[in-house]
C-alpha cells in the first residue's frame, strides 16, 4: 500500500478596519473560504462588546482545525489569547445550548475549564 502525504499550506486572515471586512490571504479550499465567511462583522462586534473594546483591537484571527462540529477561531486582544466558537451547521440537533450555558454557570471558577467571557444559547457562540 502506498503511503500518501498531504501538505497543507498555512493561511492568514487579515482584518481591514476601514471597511470592516474580513479577508483571506492564501486560502486552501472553498470550504475554508466559506468558514471564514461565517466570521462576519456581527461576530466581530459580539467579541468586541464582550471584551469592552472596538473591533480594530481584535487581532491575529486564525481558524482552528481542532473542532469536529463547530468552527473555532483563535484571536488576540490586548495581548490576551481567546477562542471564539461559531456553532456548526446542524449542531442544534444534538447539542442543547441552553443546557450548555447552565453548565458553564455552575462550574464557573472551579478550574475545570476556561470561564467563557461570552456564551449565548440563542446564537450558540462562545468566547473563552
Amino acid at each position: 500500500m502506498q503511503k500518501k502525504t498531504c501538505i497543507l499550506r498555512a493561511f492568514v486572515v487579515y482584518f481591514v478596519h476601514e471597511n470592516n471586512v474580513i479577508g483571506l490571504r492564501e486560502q486552501n479550499t472553498k470550504k475554508e473560504k466559506m468558514i471564514f465567511m461565517l466570521l462576519s462583522t456581527a461576530h466581530l462586534q459580539i467579541i468586541a462588546d464582550a471584551l469592552g473594546v472596538t473591533t480594530d483591537q481584535i487581532e491575529n484571527i486564525t481558524l482552528q482545525k481542532k473542532g469536529m462540529s463547530n468552527h473555532s477561531f483563535e484571536l488576540t486582544c490586548k495581548g490576551q489569547r481567546y477562542i471564539f466558537r461559531i456553532p456548526g451547521e446542524g449542531t442544534d440537533k444534538f447539542i442543547k445550548r441552553e443546557q450548555e450555558q447552565q453548565v458553564y454557570q455552575v462550574i464557573a471558577d472551579k478550574g475545570f475549564c476556561d470561564n467563557p467571557v461570552y456564551i449565548n444559547a440563542e446564537n450558540g457562540c462562545k468566547l473563552a
